[in-house]
């Protein structure tokens, strides 16, 4: 079976490497029940740049580093070093790549500067065939299956600023996001930057050290968390050892192993850790918006809605017009660190662009918010340079069938992404041959990681092993494929948000990779079994069981993992991790008792009314032993 790849970043490198180790892995050859199963994957991956890295080497900038931490981020077989910083800059990212790919010698599988051009989806059975260009010249391809790994990052999301034309006397520079590259952009210059994700923060923070005037214009608001805790004082105390990543302090049971059908429905865990989280934050900073944030919070703060900011080195210069003091803070409060001679600097966050004038200064758009009013009575901004750190937009190669000869004929290029309808991987239960790779968002965590959990899905179900959940996907009997995505606003631009832990978890359960706590060996290794409780969803915990199990996997749960539960220490477990899990499996095990008490009062009627066990009862006992606890 011939598979194409487009795109070699993280999605497209794991995805080839998953597919092709499946070729030795002795689960699939001694289950071989399907035809499929004991099929020899060979790997094409077209790359139109000419070496790895893709938007960390291609899109990056100065002093860029990812905000999810190396212990989430790392594929599951090669981890960085224990003495690594935990979050990893873009370059050192880029050689980890190369590292990745040269361990399991992908490079021979890839052709770069290859560019598709045209995709036709053969269907009912008939071969796939892939136009793309190299060198100069148009290469055809035919193949069984395609991954579309093109990352979510790669088509800018450009706006129009209202009234730019009409500037006559020194017109404002204006470029996206992905064509800033460093300091040297912003020095000495009046920046505007629309937008307020991780992006726009880290040039606001540049443009602050180097530049002289920074405003930060946006539409809704932004939820503030920094990427590792450690800024807070409590009763005159510091927090002591290196600072803890955000994305490890996410624990598994409870959350995502052994969850009732209806919590994970209504998405209870979110709404508590929400009302947890937001008076944890009220007692520490002062403001309950989000970590020390004092100015633009969305509409609606909270796990199901919000993607987390984790670039918080801006927010001292964000706040400083708003913070304002509360009773408690010498109880406890969180150090804004600014370094000696800043105190007095600023970085304004106004409301979105209104029109840009002919003498080239900005309005914004008049609100009832306080940075409205700050807004209003601020002195005249004319910026040198224009931000726009809007983001991106995502594109398919194809969607129609081919009618006649012509393939460019049959193409529909540049159209929006189709509804991923199954586990945000296939557009379809019925056609397992066409799949998306790394192209949803998750609000705390990292695409990478989702990737390989991805891949091996959809290896799993290209040998044929996933059938009996693709059918039941099909015919509307599968109700788990929606309760790990975020809840959209209706001025939200992404409709792609997962939960990162919910989602990999779902996965991994679909494919028998999720331990289960009454597994042999979790119960024989306490200190595994408490990691794999502890921990948030990294994906060598679903490399322990399984399809893809691997014995190096106990080593990273027993070593780098566990250091992860050790780092929080007893009071960080205590209230971030245990008392949370204690409340969720309350929770579960009142609504399961009841469940089941509801049911076995349904048979008990069943059976008073002389009708023995009629559907209703025998549909009853088997919801409650077959669709109670959520369990792998």
């Amino acid at each position: 079976m011939h598979v194409v790849i487009i795109g070699a970043g993280p999605s497209g490198l794991v995805t080839a490497k998953t597919l092709l180790e499946s070729n030795s892995n002795s689960y699939f050859q001694n289950n071989n029940h399907t035809q499929q199963s004991a099929a020899q994957f060979s790997v094409t991956v077209l790359e139109q740049e000419t070496s790895l890295g893709g938007t960390f080497k291609y899109r990056t900038y100065e002093n860029a580093e990812l905000v999810s931490s190396k212990q989430l981020t790392a594929f599951s077989d090669l981890r960085f070093p224990r003495d690594h910083s935990d979050h990893v800059p873009a370059p050192a990212y880029v050689k980890y790549l190369d590292d990745y790919a040269a361990k399991n010698d992908l490079a021979r599988h890839i052709k770069f500067g290859a560019t598709v051009s045209a995709i036709d989806h053969g269907g009912n059975g008939k071969p796939h065939t892939v136009e793309y260009t190299a060198d100069g010249q148009t290469h055809i391809i035919h193949c069984d299956a395609i991954a579309f790994a093109t990352g979510l990052h790669v088509k800018p999301n450009k706006v129009a600023v209202p009234g730019l034309s009409s500037v006559t006397t020194n017109p404002p520079e204006v470029i996206h996001s992905s064509e800033y590259r460093g300091r040297d952009q912003l020095a000495g210059r009046n920046v505007l930057i629309l937008g307020c994700g991780e992006t726009a923060m880290d040039i606001a923070y540049e443009a602050r050290q180097v530049g002289q005037r920074v405003v930060i214009s946006q539409r809704n608001g932004f939820l503030s968390f920094p990427k590792a805790l450690s800024d807070f004082t409590v009763l005159g105390f510091k927090s002591a050892g290196a600072p803890i990543p955000l994305d490890t302090l996410i624990s598994n049971l409870w959350e995502n192993a052994f969850v009732h059908p209806l919590i994970r429905w209504s998405r209870f865990r979110w709404h508590f850790s929400d009302m947890f989280v937001k008076l944890t934050m009220k007692f520490l900073t002062g403001t309950a918006s989000g970590c020390s944030q004092w100015v633009a919070p969305p509409k609606r703060v909270g796990r199901a809605w919000n993607f987390l900011n984790k670039s918080t080195r801006a927010m001292p210069y964000i706040n400083r017009p708003y913070k304002r003091w509360y009773p408690w803070q010498y109880i406890a409060r969180y150090l804004d660190n600014v370094p000696a001679g800043h105190e007095d600097w600023v970085i304004e966050v106004f409301p979105w662009i209104d029109r840009i004038d002919e003498s080239g200064v900005v309005t914004f758009l008049k609100n009832d918010t306080e940075s409205s009013k700050r807004a209003q009575a601020a002195p005249p901004f004319k910026p040198d340079l224009i931000v726009c750190a809007t983001g991106y937009t995502q594109e398919s190669l194809f969607r129609k069938d081919r009618k006649d000869a012509s393939m460019s004929a049959s193409i529909s290029m540049g159209s929006p992404l189709p509804e991923l309808k199954v586990r945000d991987i296939l557009t379809s239960a019925d056609d397992p041959t066409i799949a998306y790779i790394g192209l949803v968002r998750p609000n705390v965590g990292a695409i990478p990681p989702i990737a390989e959990i991805q891949a091996m899905w959809w290896t799993c179900a290209l040998r044929g092993h996933l059938t009996p959940l693709l059918s039941k996907i099909s015919a509307n009997a599968d109700d788990d494929n929606a309760h790990y995505k975020l809840l959209p606003t209706t001025s939200g631009r992404i409709s792609y948000g997962v939960d990162h832990s919910a989602y990999v978890y779902q996965l991994a359960a679909d494919i028998k990779a999720a331990p289960s706590i009454l597994q042999g060996d979790l119960i024989r290794q306490p200190r595994l079994l408490v990691a794999y409780c502890l921990c948030a969803a990294f994906t060598p915990l679903f490399r322990l069981v399984g399809p893809f199990a691997w014995d190096g996997a106990r080593d990273v749960v027993l070593g780098e993992l566990w250091e992860t539960v050790r780092r929080r220490g007893v009071l960080g477990n205590l209230f971030m991790t245990v008392l949370p899990m204690l409340v969720y499996g309350v929770v579960n095990s009142a609504v399961c008792v009841i469940e089941l008490a509801f049911w076995t009062g349904v048979v008990v009627l069943d059976l008073l009314a002389c009708r023995g066990f009629g559907s209703v009862g025998v549909e009853g006992v088997r919801r409650v032993f077959a669709r109670g606890f959520y369990a792998s």
